[in-house]
């Protein structure tokens, strides 16, 4: 063998020994690599076709194919086929707790929740909206005096119980009296005025009218150092929005 020959020889080795070492860094999982080995028998036939004693193929690296993924085509996403909704069933929901004597609003001892499932099957007088005003549910109209001391709330006409009473005003100033008198809502109506007897000062106006007082035995509450006061209605005054009483603060205080 020619010295010419050894050498082509030594260049030709020296190419695939590279093309395997490029192999062997590409990932396991890459379906190319059975490409990127086989670019270099290419380059080493290259080299056995080249004439003796040229040189140029050492000169040229081989090619390394195994970074390149082919992209497969990919198909869009099936889509479900549109399922009518089915009407009907049942909503299981957590709360807080469970009510204590449900569902009388005069015994029941309610929590935020009881309050929130109590408006599924009860109808407030009115509810305040999300323009944060006051907006008649059951009352159709509600107004009252000079001084706040009584409102007076006319019933929605056409409302009925579920046997088919007719709402009116009686029927409202029985549950208004139930429901003040209860073991909590009691407690949180002491802006309302109440008879000697414990129960709500109410009169009813009309089959469809009534007032409610509000104060102790229908008097105002004023604020006075920090703390709710009550004074006879006649010693009360608006002075441009706010109410005043002609009581000085030693008679205010000693009420």
């Amino acid at each position: 063998m020619t010295g010419a020959g050894r050498k082509l020889r030594r260049v030709t080795t020296v190419v695939v020994l590279a093309g395997l070492v490029a192999a062997g860094c590409s990932k396991k999982d890459d379906a190319t690599s059975s490409d990127a080995t086989a670019a270099p028998a290419s380059s080493a036939a290259t080299a056995d076709s080249a004439a003796p004693g040229d040189t140029t193929a050492a000169s040229t690296p081989a090619t390394d194919t195994a970074g390149t993924d082919s992209v497969p085509a990919t198909e869009p996403p099936a889509t479900e086929p549109t399922v009518p909704p089915t009407y009907g069933g049942t909503l299981v929901v957590s709360g807080e707790s469970e009510v204590a004597n449900p569902w009388t609003p005069a015994t029941m001892q309610c929590d935020a929740y009881c309050h929130q499932r109590a408006r599924t099957f009860f109808d407030p007088i009115a509810a305040v909206g999300t323009d944060k005003l006051v907006h008649g549910v059951l009352a159709d109209e509600i107004t009252h005096n000079d001084d706040f001391t009584q409102w007076t709330i006319h019933v929605r006409p056409g409302i009925t119980f579920h046997d088919g009473t007719t709402l009116d005003a009686a029927a409202m100033v029985h549950n208004l009296q139930l429901a003040g008198q209860g073991l909590l809502i009691s407690n949180a109506l002491k802006d309302v005025a109440h008879l000697p007897d414990g129960s709500l000062k109410i009169e009813q106006v009309d089959d469809m009218t009534f007032t409610v007082y509000t104060g102790k035995n229908g008097n105002p509450q004023i604020i006075l150092n920090s703390k709710m006061v009550t004074v006879p209605a006649s010693t009360v005054s608006s002075v441009n929005g706010k109410f005043t009483s002609t009581l000085s603060k030693k008679e205010a205080a000693a009420r």
